[in-house]
């Protein structure tokens, strides 16, 4: 049984490209990226990872580039690009799903086999691998977490039970990581190049993919956050409201608009190979019973909310 259970491990980390966009503004985030590097090459470790450091030089030391399978660096002088290195990212892995992961998060390894495993079972082309609860922790919470990279029973209280309790801070947040079909984020743009520096980039792709028919499910365990301290990319700043008001065009699009708006402003890729995976991709789309799967991804969402006391 043991054997089964790890052989069913492997596959799912095998089948599983994580992508890491990086600029070091504060120590607190290269120590959180020491972290959490640390802790997926202890959860899964036959995953492919892809770094992509967006920065004026390079920051990040060697000893932490070697634990990635690849590593990208984007000489950037301006406002971090975080939609842009995460479609680097996805251009470059291998396999079928891909995680687009924040520097900063922990997600439970049992959340994050279970979402590769409804991608790759075709059940849902997108998975947030936790509740929708984003548990913050910092002091010796952080600390403890540092050290021994587990995130223990924090991944499945309940909201009231974690702001109980010193150094942990729990709300609701739909962002920080989640996990796709690889093959449906590049037809279909991706991270939104528009959106820069800081603010409703995750929640954009959410809500974009909602509109072209692909829904999500949630995990049942919470999200873990190691606080850190915060540079001008992390905090609103003159780029924030612009990002919203890209949001709220998306938004108002008809799903044929924002087919077009996809192929035309938001493509990441060009050619007859990926006009080809387009349509494949669409067709295979269209041929699902979409109906029962939009149900599904409601019920997940709201099971998982009242789960943890938060709906």
């Amino acid at each position: 049984m043991k054997e089964l259970v790890l052989r069913k491990q492997i596959s799912y980390s095998s089948a599983l490209s994580i992508i890491v966009p990086v600029r070091i503004d504060v120590p607190d985030r290269l120590e959180n990226l020491r972290t959490s590097t640390a802790y997926l090459r202890k959860h899964f470790p036959y995953a492919e990872m892809i770094m992509v450091e967006c920065d004026e030089s390079s920051t990040v030391p060697d000893d932490v580039k070697s634990l990635f399978d690849e590593v990208l660096f984007v000489a950037l002088h301006g406002p971090f690009a975080k939609s842009r290195a995460m479609n680097l990212g996805l251009l470059r892995a291998r396999r079928p799903v891909v995680a687009f992961y924040d520097v900063d998060v922990l997600v439970h390894p049992s959340a994050a086999r279970w979402a590769v495993r409804q991608i790759l079972t075709k059940r849902f082309p997108l998975v947030l691998p936790f509740s929708g609860v984003f548990v913050d922790v910092s002091g010796a919470r952080r600390r403890e977490m540092i050290l021994q990279l587990e995130v223990g029973r924090l991944a499945l209280e309940s909201v009231r039970e974690i702001n109980a309790k010193p150094d942990c801070t729990a709300r609701i947040v739909d962002g920080g990581v989640f996990f796709a079909d690889r093959e449906v984020m590049i037809v279909e743009g991706g991270y939104n190049a528009r959106m820069i520096s800081y603010g409703w980039e995750d929640i954009e792709v959410l809500r974009r993919f909602e509109q072209l028919g692909y829904y999500r499910a949630y995990a049942k365990e919470n999200l873990i956050h190691l606080d850190h301290a915060r540079g001008p990319d992390s905090v609103k700043n003159e780029y924030t409201d612009r990002n919203r008001d890209e949001y709220e065009r998306v938004k108002q699009m008809s799903r044929a608009k924002l087919r077009t708006y996809v192929i035309n402003d938001l493509a990441i890729a060009h050619g007859p190979d990926i006009d080809r995976l387009r349509h494949e991709v669409r067709a295979r789309k269209s041929r699902s019973n979409f109906g029962p799967t939009r149900v599904a991804a409601l019920v997940s969402k709201i099971a998982s909310r009242i789960r943890h006391g938060s709906g």
